[in-house]
């Protein structure tokens, strides 16, 4: 019984990691200095989304935004320090 205990409590204790590890992320949610980073960096495209994830060992805030027809995402540290961005094509998968 004890073995299966356990089993039990590192598998939740797993999924929680994986919860944790990605999760959508509301924006008065977010920590001001997080905010004010992607706002800044979105300019005037739309925020369409803010996802907390584990990158390279450290939880970071990762933003969707759209600007001008192109998907950019924002990458943010928990403290606010602007991280990076990438930018792609809304329509890169139809041109394969």
């Amino acid at each position: 019984m004890s073995r299966l205990l356990a089993f039990v409590a590192t598998v939740a204790a797993f999924m929680l990691l994986v919860m944790a590890m990605e999760r959508e992320v509301p924006l008065d949610e977010l920590p001001e200095a997080v905010r004010a980073t992607i706002e800044q960096h979105a300019g005037q495209g739309e925020i369409v989304e803010v996802e907390l994830e584990m990158v390279d060992g450290a939880l970071v805030y990762e933003a969707e935004v759209m600007l001008d027809g192109r998907e950019m995402e924002i990458l943010v540290s928990q403290g606010g320090e602007f991280l990076g961005c990438e930018t792609e094509d809304d329509d890169d998968d139809d041109q394969r």
